[in-house]
């Protein structure tokens, strides 16, 4: 049995079209067979009506007044069609040719009224009265020659009627194909709007037009448990927004408070920790302030774009004792993305890689022409962890943990797909390697 309901319905209806084909040829066929039988059996009772009419017993003797298109029917037909009309003595009165050859084959006759419509030979009797004298008249038709015609038709008409059911069949087969598959273009949309629902797009649902019936109800349900998850993951989103800007005022007056100590070694420990942990709250605010975000879309130069926001961040890179490199094509590169999207999402890569990384690292920054930028270092690297690529969380490739457990790269990639573009991390290089791949813009 096929898995899928299309191959399941191509087979139900392959089955059906081959019963029918069998079965109506022969339905039809019994069908003629039995009328030819009905109408032999009413030309009998016509030609005995039309015999017993004509018989009379006159000067002591029988004698036949028949119409002649009677006579040429019965008396100049067929040896196997014909009458036989006798006395009570048994001798034959009047005969067609055969008539006596009749009466031998099918035997004995009772002197009463009677019919026989089945074996070789179909006949009716009649018991005539005329005066005291009696006669009994039999007409009879050879039901294997009286049906040879009607055979013959009836195998045409299977053969017609066969091959005309199974390209009927075959059509209704057809457009049940067509109509399966039309509707199944609705559920495949829809699957394809299923597909595109994530953390990056969580506002999508799935659309019920063009779907059938049937299914409307699980789309119904599904659309309202991804209502109910947009809703716990904004509560969620707002709660950790919420959580960051209350405790960013306490670690503010615990930064000034570390800077009113005596200069020590203990003292800049406790600075390089608050730091961290400003770090890590300004991330977090800017991680819920994503959701529900809908950046405006501009046609940029990606080479221009990324060389200009490269020289602003280079500050920051060579104060820290690394050194930084961009490269792209010599020819503009346009993408459909924004502006404050894109430097948020270089500033963090670039943090990142400051962080993260001993001093000496070289950063290199490049603008690929199918629309991608990469940021690489030859640091330690970064490791992706946990099993579900949207959840996963970012290590250094040495095992220890990072400042807020990947924060900075689950900002970009969720920036990425805001603007309609993917990350991708190359685990297995040397060092880290970060490529953000943004749609082109074809003018």
């Amino acid at each position: 049995m096929p898995s899928s309901l299309l191959g399941r319905l191509t087979l139900g209806s392959l089955l059906t079209m081959l019963v029918l084909g069998l079965i109506l040829p022969l339905l039809a066929s019994h069908s003629i067979l039995g009328l030819a039988d009905r109408t032999v059996a009413a030309q009998i009772e016509a030609d005995m009506d039309g015999i017993a009419s004509g018989l009379r017993y006159i000067g002591g003797r029988w004698e036949l007044v028949v119409d002649p298109y009677l006579v040429t029917t019965l008396v100049a037909s067929d040896p196997g069609d014909g009458f036989v009309v006798i006395d009570e003595a048994r001798h034959v009165v009047a005969a067609s040719r055969g008539g006596r050859e009749a009466i031998a084959r099918i035997g004995g006759l009772p002197f009463a009224d009677g019919s026989v419509g089945s074996g070789p030979v179909a006949y009716s009797t009649r018991v005539v009265r005329s005066g005291r004298q009696r006669a009994l008249v039999m007409v009879y038709r050879d039901r294997w020659t009286a049906n040879a015609a009607v055979d013959q038709a009836a195998r045409d008409i299977m053969v017609q009627f066969g091959a005309l059911t199974i390209a009927a069949l075959a059509l209704m087969l057809a457009i049940n194909l067509a109509t399966i598959i039309v509707s199944m273009a609705g559920l495949r949309r829809a699957a394809r709007e299923a597909a595109s629902i994530g953390p990056d797009a969580p506002g999508c649902r799935i659309n019920r037009q063009d779907l059938p019936d049937e299914v409307l109800q699980l789309v119904d349900a599904a659309n309202a448990a991804l209502d109910r998850v947009e809703d716990g993951h904004r509560m969620q989103a707002q709660f950790a927004g919420a959580v960051a800007h209350e405790l960013r005022t306490p670690i503010a007056l615990l930064r000034v408070k570390c800077e009113c100590l005596p200069a020590s070694p203990e003292r800049e420990d406790l600075l390089k920790a608050v730091d961290r942990q400003s770090h890590i709250l300004r991330q977090l605010t800017a991680l819920a302030s994503l959701d529900g975000m809908r950046p405006a879309m501009t046609r940029l130069d990606l080479v221009e774009t990324i060389r200009e926001m490269a020289t602003d961040l280079s500050g920051q890179v060579i104060a820290s004792r690394r050194t930084i490199e961009f490269s792209g094509p010599d020819f503009p590169v346009w993408v459909r993305g924004n502006a404050d999207c894109l430097f948020s999402i270089l500033s963090n890569l670039i943090g990142n890689a400051v962080r993260h990384t001993p001093v000496g690292t070289h950063i290199a920054i490049r603008v690929g022409r199918d629309g991608s930028v990469m940021v690489a270092d030859d640091g330690p690297g970064i490791l992706r962890v946990a099993g579900e690529a949207r959840a996963a969380r970012y290590l250094r490739a040495d095992r220890r943990r990072s400042d807020g457990a990947g924060m900075g790269l689950r900002i970009v990639e969720k920036t990425a797909g805001l603007l309609g573009g993917r990350m991708e991390i190359a685990t297995d290089a040397a060092g880290a390697a970060v490529t953000i791949w943004l749609r082109a813009d074809r003018g």
